[in-house]
């Protein structure tokens, strides 16, 4: 479907823009998709009856797409800490 898309294009500029639009969204998209991420983020709970392992899957899946959109985090603890913390005061 992509060839269809950048097929007509006249530059190599073009092509990319085209593609990043189709695989990557617009700044907008991007920007709605982050703020979505880092509410999900800082709401992170563990669910009833989830596995840690499937909690673990879960919260990497979130710190990445949060990466990968440009979140940046000063260092791990900032990324980890307060959620394990919150599931440490849950078992207690």
């Amino acid at each position: 479907m992509s060839f269809f898309r950048v097929s007509q294009c006249s530059s190599a500029k073009e092509m990319w823009d085209i593609l990043e639009v189709t695989h990557e969204g617009t700044t907008e998209v991007k920007r709605a998709r982050k703020y979505a991420l880092i509410q999900e983020y800082e709401l992170f709970r563990m669910q009833q009856g989830e596995s840690i392992a499937d909690v673990q899957k879960r919260f990497t899946h979130i710190v990445n797409h949060l990466i990968g959109l440009g979140k940046q985090f000063d260092n791990w603890t900032e990324v980890g800490s307060p959620r394990l913390l919150q599931f440490q005061r849950a078992k207690i």
